[in-house]
């Protein structure tokens, strides 16, 4: 930066080099010979003369000296900085490689999809679930109806049967009473003899479809006999069985000659309606 000093010393300088060239100058005048001036056409010859030959020079005048400038204090010389140690630059990434269009082969993730679709194809999905709940109770509701419907109809069917077979045992019975009624006494009644035979095939056939749905437990002896207790409907549908006595059966085998009863409901009824006896008694036998 440049001072109030340093402009005073060049204006010095530059006054001097000018002064230095005014003398050089005046000087060369001085010592140049005088010009002969001739006028053509006459003799006449005139001599200039320099009237200030040999004369001092004057002086040439000098500016005052200005005075000079009083010297201003130096400025503060600004504290040193500590030049900042420059942080080490990071290493550079590794070079990506880039995707070749050809031969980059490999597999893309997939775009992210938007939570506002997301969140349709989610709304959508719950009500195609719901729709599909409703569908399927509808459909379990007909379904109870029909097996509704249809378990009505099983029962009325199965109470028609059993009242017509109770009408047709009732008949049987009058029959019978009628024809011992119509006898008279002390005469032969081949009507009997017919019934007693009609009801041994009857004790005979109930006793082979019970063996066939006995379970027979393991070690049973022979020669079990037992008297059965059984109450039916018409139709032979079996709705009470006991053990009565005699029995000479323990009770595991009781139990299971029971159960063989109940296997076998219902006990044979067509063709037996005039032997039929809602509360039966027959014996139960296994001979090995």
């Amino acid at each position: 930066m440049e001072t109030t000093r340093d402009q005073t010393r060049a204006f010095v300088y530059a006054i001097g080099v000018h002064v230095f060239a005014a003398l050089v100058m005046f000087a060369g005048l001085l010592a140049s010979p005088p010009k002969k001036v001739e006028i053509s056409g006459g003799a006449l010859e005139a001599v200039l003369v320099d009237m200030n030959l040999g004369r001092p020079l004057p002086k040439p005048a000098t500016k005052p000296k200005p005075a000079p400038p009083k010297p201003t204090p130096p400025p503060p010389k600004p504290a040193p900085v500590e030049a900042a140690k420059p942080e080490p630059a990071p290493p550079p990434p590794p070079p990506q490689a880039v995707p070749d269009e050809v031969t980059d082969q490999r597999p893309q993730p997939p775009p992210l999809p938007d939570q506002a679709a997301l969140n349709l194809q989610r709304q959508q999905q719950e009500e195609l679930t719901r729709q599909q709940e409703i569908e399927r109770q509808r459909a379990q509701q007909l379904e109870d109806i029909r097996r509704q419907r249809a378990e009505a109809a099983r029962q009325t069917q199965a109470q028609e049967q059993r009242l017509a077979r109770a009408q047709e045992a009732q008949r049987a019975e009058q029959i019978l009473n009628q024809a011992a009624t119509s006898e008279p006494e002390g005469s032969p009644r081949p009507g009997a003899d017919v019934a007693n035979d009609l009801l041994s095939q009857y004790a005979g056939l109930i006793q082979e479809v019970v063996t066939q749905n006995w379970r027979r437990p393991a070690n049973t002896p022979a020669g079990i006999r037992c008297t059965l207790r059984v109450r039916q409907i018409p139709g032979g549908e079996v709705i009470g069985v006991s053990i009565g006595s005699p029995c000479n059966a323990d009770p595991l085998i009781q139990q299971s000659i029971i159960e063989a009863v109940e296997r076998a409901s219902p006990l044979p009824y067509m063709g037996f309606e005039a032997v039929f006896q809602p509360a039966l008694n027959f014996n139960f036998r296994y001979d090995g």
